[in-house]
């Protein structure tokens, strides 16, 4: 990553080594947001960054720059707030995302603080960490005027923890983080031994060792620094031993126990929502105790390490130990007894469980329902023919004897012509026969002149039966000749399908996994998408066979409806759901993914 986030210098502004003059400040109003967004655009992953400076007025301080500009880093100012109170680096971490806040100081003066908002990802590089720690330096001397904060050893503190920082977030892995943070406090602290413990399940772990690639952890000297580190652990404070005047009594049995002369420091680690994520263990030989600006220094860089080792180090741990820990931490919290309304929502979530699983309810199976004809009566072709005239289409609603559609007839007229001549003139020689008494003659002519006639009806019938009419009241479900006019149709071709106006019956498509809890006789409700407002009871009358619909399986379930005379038709479509009966709510809810697992579960399974 590079950083090129350095503004020219005027050489104007020089005023010796290590010192730069100011800007004046009208300048520095219009330098100071340029330089944090050229800043920002350099170090990879910046979500958001302010710039705090002091004023003239002593302890005065003012938001002097912010990126994004619309105000989408207001949040960083109780963190610079923070930093500004400790007078060192502090670091807050958001889950995904990870703030840090540099001081900029000016001797012993706070000259203002520098707060940036990064990605988890970007935080976890030691070169952003190096990027962010150049242009808290830039910033300083360059744009404030301020000299080198390695001039004043009183105040360096926050370049350690800036270091510290950097050696903790190099190392992808966990256990290589932990040896290097220890080597490094050990020589930054100049002790004999230092030792990092991790929370685990309420206890403290021994993770790591200074200048020990490996320990074991069962050892009597591993359990004495655990137990020296639980006890610092419990009391949420560091412990000091020997104590210096004016610290705080604590109980330090563990220490001495595991101390054997040596002087101890155990201070916390930042972290595990409020409760710490670890304890960082100090030695040093005899007679060589911690001063309490060391101790101050200690639980400082406790502060700043902590959230990164946490993070590493869950991201370290297997899915169980994972599971186990986040368990604890719920229940660790749940016995906390500074958060009671937890405590409220864990037992209003207890209840709602207990609700769900013991108390019983109707459980309705819901599936896509539709409404159709109680019974359909198909309108076909009685003869081969052609279409003449077409009146109605789907749709309308007709009359019992009202003409659907008339068969082209002029074929039908002509041969009904043809006939009766035949059978008039058949007729007059079976009567000339009978006449002659030529019994030969008559009973041919008898014979023909029947055949006549019967051909003669059958043509009356046809043009009967060539004006289509409905059977009854009904509601046209299908067909439309208007644009067939003078074609050819074969007879038995379905024309139209009608249904009755006043009798309907529901159909509902139940799939497979919950047929067999439907029965004949079981009621339930309907709800059209025609007529939301209005719910219709039916009961269940027949359950047909399976048929596919949408990959998946489902039965005609077959019901009548109970009310009369409402204003429906045959096709109109909504959600059915029927009654099965008396099930704990949470079985109503959880069944369907229960029945999937174990189908799957059988499916793949040896």
């Amino acid at each position: 990553m590079s950083m090129n986030a350095a503004l020219p210098r005027d050489p104007e502004h020089a005023a010796g080594p290590g010192r730069h003059a100011p800007p004046p400040a009208d300048r520095l109003a219009l330098l100071l947001p340029a330089w944090l967004e050229q800043t920002c655009s350099a170090i990879d992953g910046t979500l958001a960054a302010i710039v705090v400076r002091a004023e003239n007025a002593p302890g005065a301080y003012v938001l002097a720059a912010s990126w994004p500009r619309q105000g989408g880093a207001m949040h960083l100012l109780a963190l610079a707030e923070r930093s500004l109170a400790s007078r060192a680096m502090e670091l807050h971490d958001a889950g995904g995302a990870v703030a840090v806040a540099w001081p900029l100081l000016a001797g012993s003066q706070l000259a203002g603080v520098l707060a940036l908002e990064v990605t988890g990802a970007a935080m976890g590089a030691a070169d952003a960490i190096a990027a962010v720690d150049a242009a808290a330096r830039y910033l300083n001397q360059v744009l404030l005027g301020n000299a080198e904060p390695q001039q004043h050893p009183a105040d360096a503190r926050w370049r350690g923890q800036a270091e510290l920082l950097q050696v903790v977030c190099r190392p992808e892995q966990f256990p290589h983080a932990a040896l290097d943070t220890v080597n490094w406090l050990a020589a930054q602290m100049d002790c004999s031994r230092v030792a990092l413990g991790m929370a685990r399940d309420g206890r403290i772990e021994l993770q790591a060792l200074s200048h020990s690639a490996w320990f074991d952890r069962k050892s009597q000297a591993a359990g004495a620094l655990e137990h020296a580190m639980d006890e610092a652990y419990d009391q949420r404070r560091s412990v000091v031993l020997p104590p210096q005047p004016g610290m705080q009594s604590v109980l330090a049995i563990a220490h001495r126990a595991s101390a054997a002369g040596m002087s101890v420091c155990s201070v916390l680690l930042a972290g595990g929502a409020g409760l710490g994520a670890g304890v960082l263990l100090f030695e040093r030989a005899p007679g060589r105790g911690f001063t309490p600006a060391e101790v101050d220094t200690m639980e400082q860089m406790g502060r700043i390490a902590g959230p990164v080792l946490e993070a590493k180090e869950q991201a370290h741990r297997w899915v169980g130990q994972r599971t186990r820990a986040a368990w604890h931490a719920a229940a660790t919290r749940l016995r906390d007894p500074r958060r009671p309304a937890l405590r409220v929502g864990a037992a209003l979530l207890l209840a709602a469980v207990l609700a769900l699983t013991l108390v019983d309810t109707t459980w309705r199976i819901s599936a896509d329902a539709a409404i159709e004809g109680e019974q359909q009566r198909m309108v076909a072709a009685p003869f081969d023919g052609f279409i003449g005239s077409a009146a109605v289409k789907a749709g309308l609603t007709v009359r019992k004897g009202d003409v659907l559609a008339e068969l082209d007839t002029r074929q039908i007229r002509l041969d009904l012509q043809r006939w009766q001549a035949e059978e008039a003139q058949h007729g007059s020689r079976y009567r000339d026969a009978l006449a002659r008494h030529d019994r030969p003659a008559g009973a041919m002519a008898l014979a023909q002149m029947q055949q006549a006639q019967a051909q003669r009806l059958l043509a009356e019938d046809r043009l009967e039966q060539a004006a289509l009419k409905a059977p009854f009241d009904a509601y046209v479900v299908s067909g439309d000749l208007s644009q067939h006019i003078g074609a050819a149709i074969a007879q038995g071709k379905v024309l139209f399908e009608l249904a009755p106006l006043a009798a309907y019956r529901v159909v509902i498509k139940v799939d497979e996994r919950d047929v067999r809890a439907v029965g004949v006789g079981q009621r339930g409700q309907l709800l059209l998408s025609g007529m939301p407002g209005e719910k219709l009871s039916f009961v269940v009358t027949n359950i047909a066979a399976p048929e596919a619909a949408d990959r998946r399986n489902v039965f005609r379930v077959e019901a009548k409806l109970d009310q009369a005379g409402l204003a429906l038709r045959p096709g109109m479509q909504g959600v059915g759901k029927i009654d099965a009966g008396q099930r704990s709510m949470l079985w109503i809810w959880t069944h369907a993914a229960w029945h999937y697992l174990v189908l799957q579960a059988w499916k793949w399974g040896p």
